[in-house]
């Protein structure tokens, strides 16, 4: 499934893309509830999809909002604030039970968030640690590997510059540095996934 988005030829979209196979895509005739945003959260967890946080720029908009869906189709809100700041281009991850948030950055850019919170159920947020020695952070990459939480690379706010470095917990609260040293230049908005037990790095923004 993909959602939504920014497109610098149509502005912002709420389509609903879906594929079989990742090659042949079709758009759902269903149009969802939600503003058209980017920098959003989708995440699978507990066998439904949920859709969280984002950006309209257009609107000067920002949303700590909570969506779900059991079937990728029909979504309702959640929650239409959390106790989460509003933000955009936080990393969210299902692990260990539960549904888990970090950093994210604010309107404008100028400012952000080094926090961690996780949920059960995405509408029922408690707060696991806050100002984390990662740092402000925005469009890192964050997944559950190995019984640890991982943090990689993403936008330095402080330093205007992208990370290479990365992070690991075995609780979201304390956090330790991995001592490898990273072949990739700093950057935000990558992507990094796991397969056969290793980890996939792919592209970003500088």
């Amino acid at each position: 499934f993909l959602y939504g988005g920014w497109s610098p030829v149509d502005g912002y979209k709420t389509g609903i893309w879906h594929s079989a196979d990742g090659l042949s895509w079709s758009k759902a005739t269903i149009t969802p509830p939600w503003v058209g945003r980017e920098g959003q959260s989708v995440v699978s967890h507990n066998n439904r999809l949920f859709l969280i946080g984002g950006v309209n720029f257009d609107l000067r908009q920002e949303f700590n909002d909570v969506w779900v869906s059991d079937d990728g189709y029909a979504w309702s809100q959640l929650a239409s604030t959390t106790p989460w700041a509003l933000r955009y281009d936080q990393a969210v991850e299902s692990w260990g039970g539960y549904l888990w948030l970090s950093g994210g950055v604010n309107l404008g850019g100028r400012s952000g968030h080094s926090d961690v919170w996780r949920s059960l159920d995405g509408l029922t947020w408690e707060k696991v640690s806050n100002n984390n020695i990662w740092g402000e952070r925005h469009g890192h990459a964050m997944f559950g590997w190995r019984n640890h939480l991982w943090l990689v690379s993403g936008w330095n706010i402080a330093e205007d510059q992208g990370n290479r470095n990365i992070w690991y917990s075995v609780d979201g609260k304390n956090w330790q540095q991995s001592g490898t040293t990273t072949p990739w230049e700093g950057r935000e908005d990558h992507a990094v996934n796991i397969l056969n037990d290793k980890l996939v790095f792919f592209a970003g923004i500088f």
